[in-house]
């Protein structure tokens, strides 16, 4: 990686706030060909570059998850009423046991 004006206490404080092996996987789209072994990062690659690609990820998931999650309650709530209307109500007693 490219020295950059990011200190290394800054990448420090970072990697133990956050977790160093999530965070690697972001790493690994600016290593040159992790897939054959060579984990050298490409020219001009910084930290701070890759924290960027790592927090705009975190911001999007964090803007999807409560969509997702209505969503989620929305399509499980429709699969049990198609079942439902299908099947009818429960007939054997002990199932509800």
């Amino acid at each position: 990686m490219a020295s950059s004006s990011t200190t290394k206490e800054v990448c420090a404080a970072f990697l133990g706030s956050n977790n160093y092996y999530r965070f690697s996987g972001y790493a690994r789209y600016f290593q040159r060909a992790p897939h054959m072994g060579d984990d050298t990062f490409a020219p001009g690659t910084t930290f701070a570059e890759i924290r960027r690609v790592y927090e705009a990820d975190e911001a999007l998931r964090t803007a999807l998850s409560q969509p997702l999650a209505r969503v989620e309650l929305l399509l499980r709530t429709h699969v049990a009423r198609v079942i439902a209307d299908g099947h009818g109500p429960y007939k054997d007693r002990h199932i509800l046991r």
